[in-house]
């Protein structure tokens, strides 16, 4: 069985991490870029595009925790699966930075999607199901809230903001 390491993959990664520096600080040579055309204050969308981008930054280490993504000598249900829960981490990783699932996501719910991101990109079964349980947990408090209508004012106040 092939391993991740014996592919020519990894002399990829720092081309990669190039990219993602035009993104995110100290450089944020594109962040800036579009901050001078747009007239927006420049370490203000550094900031944005850096947590934009941070979910990125995982990436490369996904395919390192669990090779078979690549599905080079795994069975397609295992690397399916795989790629199913790491993409569910980047996703959890991405709103806990970001805050945002349905509504707003306070501080005691972007804890655990934290915790499930880095859970689901680990391949096993037991981290699956913890990390699946936290996010089902979080996604029900965040439907919850919505359904009890109580961001009918949050929601009202962004639209406001961005219509000014």
């Amino acid at each position: 069985i092939p391993h991740f390491s014996d592919q020519h993959h990894l002399g990829r990664l720092p081309q990669r991490r190039g990219i993602i520096a035009d993104l995110t600080s100290p450089v944020a040579l594109a962040a800036m870029a579009g901050a001078g055309i747009a007239g927006a204050p420049p370490v203000k969308t550094g900031v944005q595009a850096f947590k934009l981008a941070a979910p990125a930054y995982l990436i490369p280490y996904v395919f390192a925790y669990a090779p078979q993504i690549t599905l080079l000598g795994y069975p397609f249900l295992e690397g399916l699966e795989a790629a199913f829960t790491a993409t569910l981490g980047v996703i959890c990783l991405g709103v806990a930075i970001m805050g945002w699932m349905f509504t707003n996501v306070p501080w005691w719910q972007r804890a655990p999607l934290l915790a499930a991101a880095f859970l689901l990109i680990d391949p096993g079964l037991a981290t699956d199901i913890i990390g699946i349980a936290l996010v089902a947990v979080v996604a029900f408090l965040q439907w919850r809230t919505v359904k009890q209508g109580k961001v009918a004012s949050s929601i009202e106040g962004s639209k406001s903001s961005i219509a000014g």
